[in-house]
């Protein structure tokens, strides 16, 4: 299944067996679900930053930041979901 990659510098100090690497299920809705629930609130609290203008400069670095997220786990579905295009393709030419 399709996986993305969170980068995690400690991991493999606290867990010597543990990959460095670990990774959310792109399938998985729970996921998703809270991906979301926090981009919601970290908008609504720029919103908020905005209205009372004050830290402006942290409203938009959180407007990058769930902006860069969000676009990072849009090409890597895309990436995903071609993946499995191809491997299916090759399955069928298989049989």
């Amino acid at each position: 299944m399709g996986r993305v990659y969170f980068l995690l510098p400690g991991a493999s100090l606290k867990f010597p067996s543990c990959n460095i690497w670990t990774y959310m299920e792109m399938t998985d809705p729970r996921g998703w679900v809270f991906y979301y629930l926090i981009c919601f609130v970290a908008l609504l609290w720029v919103g908020f930053l905005t209205s009372q203008g004050a830290m402006l400069f942290v409203s938009l670095f959180l407007t990058l930041v769930v902006l860069g997220f969000s676009i990072i786990l849009c090409v890597m579905l895309i990436i995903d979901i071609r993946k499995q295009d191809k491997q299916g393709e090759a399955e069928k030419q298989a049989e």
